[in-house]
């Protein structure tokens, strides 16, 4: 969740991807979110949800 957090302050899409493949199955909702958000340029939705 950090990395995913500095992925998204840094705006790195690259990376944000990377990290959301790593997303266990039973949890493809959430990634098919974050996803979602970072494709709709809503990075600001995924530092919200990964600021700790």
């Amino acid at each position: 969740m950090a990395q995913l957090h500095q992925a998204a302050l840094c705006t790195d899409e690259k990376l944000i991807f990377s990290l959301l493949e790593q997303i266990p199955e039973e949890s493809a909702l959430l990634a098919n979110t974050l996803s979602a958000w970072v494709n709709n340029f809503r990075i600001d939705k995924v530092i919200d949800l990964t600021q700790t």
